[in-house]
């Protein structure tokens, strides 16, 4: 099934990218989270090997969006360590979830 349409219908869509170079903690990444509710919101976030997420200021983000995402990107982390624990998170990260926003 392909994605119809810029905007999600219900939920939200989360792509983010960071520059290949960066190896090593903290990883920028910028992107977008689109919502059914708010539409396309900018993101730009930093985040680190402990888990935290820094985000940029003035960010129009919600706590429960900058929640989803910091969840996001933790998940990224976690998974990209299973096998290598010095691993480095992916350059791209794409997530699209239905209206539990879990």
């Amino acid at each position: 099934m392909s994605v119809v349409g810029h905007s999600p219908s219900d939920g939200h869509r989360l792509e983010l990218r960071r520059e290949a170079a960066e190896n090593v903690s903290p990883w920028a990444y910028e992107g977008v989270l689109d919502t059914a509710d708010a539409g396309p919101l900018p993101v730009l976030v930093t985040f680190d090997s402990a888990g935290a997420c820094t985000f940029g200021e003035g960010s129009p983000l919600s706590d429960a969006h900058r929640e989803r995402i910091e969840r996001t990107l933790r998940t990224a982390l976690r998974a990209a360590r299973q096998e290598d624990p010095s691993a480095s998170p992916p350059r791209r990260i794409t997530r699209w979830r239905g209206d539990d926003g879990k």
